[in-house]
């Protein structure tokens, strides 16, 4: 398949652990995310993959992602790897629906394995979320669940794939 255009929607949950400080209005947190994704291709295909991934988040004291990066590792039914990068940071103003998302990033695929073999591209996504607990404190002292929609569309390579 040559790049095409791709739509994306992931679900799930990640936990944080417990902040550092590392100034006074920052702290940083590792996180692990298991979270569900959805690829519709412009040609029809549509692939489900379960998605892992890990990183850190640097959030203010009002609990705000301000930047974070994480790895992905994609993996669909029969095993094949997709794998990338991500990077996060606070969007500017509210998006065409009027809502603000917690998050904007940038997902850079870059590896896989099978069918996802030398699969190249990026995508554009927003997150909404909230956290497991409504009384949570803020910013967070021990580990925090988190659930979170990401949407967004890029372009794929996907060589691998039939088409």
């Amino acid at each position: 398949m040559t790049a095409q255009h791709v739509g994306i929607f992931i679900a799930g949950s990640a936990v944080w652990a417990a902040p550092a400080r590392v100034a006074e209005n920052t702290l940083r947190t590792p996180y692990q995310a298991s979270l569900m994704n959805r690829f519709t291709f412009e040609d029809g295909q549509v692939h489900y993959l379960k998605l892992h991934m890990i990183g850190v988040d640097e959030i203010d004291n009002g609990g705000a992602v301000v930047v974070g990066n994480g790895t992905m590792q994609f993996e669909d039914a029969d095993g094949d790897l997709l794998r990338g990068e991500s990077d996060w940071f606070l969007p500017e103003g509210p998006d065409e629906r009027g809502r603000t998302p917690e998050n904007l990033g940038t997902m850079t695929f870059s590896s896989g394995t099978g069918k996802w073999r030398d699969t190249t591209g990026t995508a554009q996504l927003r997150c909404y979320g909230m956290y497991a607990d409504p009384e949570q404190v803020i910013p967070p002292v021990a580990d925090t669940k988190y659930f979170a929609v990401f949407e967004g569309d890029g372009r794929i390579d996907a060589p691998g794939l039939p088409g």
